[in-house]
């Protein structure tokens, strides 16, 4: 649908609402690529524990972290950033930041998980959540590139879900979140990636106060909607941060990721 001689007309693959709460957004996607038949990730305290080997019988792998174990406490793997470098020095294994930043703090900001096994099963994937005691923010991650999704109605048109050359866009988001004192602030970031997930760089685009402790906060871009560029490999991080711990959180966006078209 061309607007403009100036304007691209877009098709949106995918978009709608987005609704997470306290300690449910994704922090890191952590795949095993080695070579054994099992391999398990633990998030305890400040500790991520990576083991590989025979099913039942794994054992930590030295390649990652200090004897198979990254603690966050330290200053070596303090950021999101280093441990997602930690993880993909590895030759077996791979991480994805999601809703974090690389400059993020990391310290005990995963939520405890008790061991988990990775195999063909769970696609050799887990996901690794954030705790909102440390991390102080919540949101949602609108990522382009192909999407692996049947073509969806939406509100714009019917286009094959495959499309590549897509761009992130976030229309709508509303907060409501508990927490003692100080402010509470949307924030949105555009980020590149490479083909591996692995942040190039990361951008604040965008900056408003949210609400008070209890009190819905929101922001409106449904008129044009607000992104980033259409190359391949970039998104949106669309995240409300707060200056205290969150005890109670609803988080919604809208957004996703549309086609532009030359008009």
């Amino acid at each position: 649908m061309a607007v403009s001689s100036e304007m691209a007309s877009a098709l949106a693959l995918k978009l709608g609402w987005t609704t997470v709460a306290v300690d449910s957004d994704v922090a890191l996607e952590i795949q095993y690529v080695g070579e054994s038949a099992s391999a398990t990730v633990t998030s305890a305290a400040a500790n991520l524990t990576f083991k590989q080997g025979a099913a039942g019988a794994e054992a930590v792998d030295a390649t990652i972290g200090a004897a198979g174990v990254i603690d966050t406490n330290a200053a070596s793997y303090d950021t999101f950033g280093e441990v997602q470098d930690n993880i993909n020095a590895s030759a077996n294994w791979r991480c994805r930041l999601v809703t974090v930043l690389r400059t993020d703090s990391s310290d005990a900001a995963c939520l405890a998980r008790s061991e988990t096994t990775l195999n063909a099963g769970t696609d050799w994937k887990v996901d690794l959540y954030k705790d909102s005691s440390a991390a102080l923010n919540i949101g949602v991650a609108y990522e382009t590139g192909t999407l692996n999704v049947q073509p969806v109605r939406s509100r714009y048109a019917i286009v094959d879900a495959n499309e590549m050359g897509t761009l992130a866009k976030v229309y709508q988001a509303k907060a409501t979140t508990t927490y003692a004192s100080g402010t509470s602030t949307f924030k949105i970031y555009k980020v590149v990636t490479d083909r591996y997930g692995v942040i190039q760089s990361e951008t604040e685009i965008y900056s408003a106060a949210s609400g008070a402790t209890t009190v819905e906060g929101t922001l409106d871009f449904s008129d044009s909607g607000l992104g980033a560029d259409t190359d391949l490999g970039y998104k949106l991080i669309v995240r409300v941060e707060n200056s205290a711990a969150m005890t109670a959180a609803v988080f919604m966006a809208e957004g996703g990721a549309i086609k532009a078209i030359e008009a």
